[in-house]
């Protein structure tokens, strides 16, 4: 479905302003220039609408961890910094968003009720690009696998971290974020690389 990038701006706005539960589809549709029943076309409701933006969310941030991942490899970065550019791409946006809006811990509870099997999916096929990516990083001779390990178990390891991480009442910015983030990624592929060897 095609949905103009006016009803997306205007639903992220008013979300992030007024929360989700206070959120109201016609303040959208105003906010959008269209009458209640045109936004209606497109969805039936707020949740569906609600809905869209995370999978739209999430879908993007998926693209930009994949682009991320290949902008690093290109420049010849180390697994440890290729791992984190790849998943910064993914979770920071979320993070950045957040903390523009004061309902933050609102947004969590939501999403994790409304769009639980959404993040589920997105991380699933997060999981598989990290494996990938690892295993290039392997192939290339700059990151070595503890015996009875692979990509996907170091792959696990590294999105739960991330996971983690992002997690928090409330969560952290993207800047400290970024920052555990890349500490704990770097001890990772040091642990995983000083084994292998």
């Amino acid at each position: 479905m095609q949905v103009p990038q006016k009803i997306i701006d205007a639903a992220v706005d008013v979300f992030g302003r007024h929360g989700y539960r206070q959120a109201n589809i016609g303040v959208i549709a105003e906010r959008a220039g269209m009458s209640r029943q045109a936004l209606y076309r497109y969805f039936d409701g707020k949740e569906a609408l609600y809905r869209w933006i995370t999978e739209d969310m999430h879908v993007r941030a998926l693209s930009a961890a994949k682009e991320a991942a290949k902008s690093a490899q290109r420049s010849g970065e180390d697994a440890a910094q290729v791992l984190f550019a790849t998943l910064r791409a993914r979770y920071a946006p979320f993070l950045d968003l957040l903390h523009l809006s004061p309902h933050a811990n609102e947004f969590l509870e939501e999403n994790n009720r409304l769009c639980g099997d959404i993040a589920t999916k997105h991380n699933k096929k997060l999981l598989g690009l990290v494996a990938a990516v690892l295993d290039e990083e392997a192939e290339s001779g700059r990151l070595g696998f503890a015996e009875g390990m692979n990509a996907r178990d170091l792959a696990r390891i590294a999105v739960s971290l991330a996971v983690a991480l992002k997690s928090g009442t409330p969560p952290p910015s993207s800047a400290a974020f970024g920052r555990d983030l890349e500490r704990a990624l770097r001890l990772l592929v040091a642990g995983s690389n000083s084994v292998s060897r």
